[in-house]
């Protein structure tokens, strides 16, 4: 359960990034509203997956993700480096994205 809610925790992160890079340009709302109900999505299905196969409590499994979204976000060795290479790509992938769009015009 960590570490589906560390990777998820990242991934939103990335989410994040390209979707503040992207909010620069001309994206369709139903590629940015798709792509955030995906993300959330899978993060809520595969939680209530986690907890029930594993018989684990709600208080408990709410503490664990609460406790592993602020351990990732706050950990002072490695996020700024993720933070710093997401933004280098999700700034590259978002110039791709607004390329892609401008060409269907």
């Amino acid at each position: 359960m960590i570490l589906f809610n560390t990777a998820m925790t990242l991934i939103g992160w990335y989410w994040l990034r390209l979707l503040y890079w992207v909010m620069e340009g001309s994206i369709p709302v139903w590629l940015i509203l798709g792509s955030f109900l995906l993300v959330t999505g899978i993060w809520i299905c595969g939680n209530i997956l986690v907890i029930r196969n594993g018989r684990i409590r709600a208080i408990p499994s709410i503490l664990i993700i609460v406790l592993t979204v602020l351990m990732v976000y706050y950990e002072p060795t490695l996020m700024p480096r993720y933070k710093e290479f997401v933004d280098e790509k999700t700034m590259s992938q978002s110039f791709i994205l607004l390329e892609y769009f401008k060409k269907g015009e």
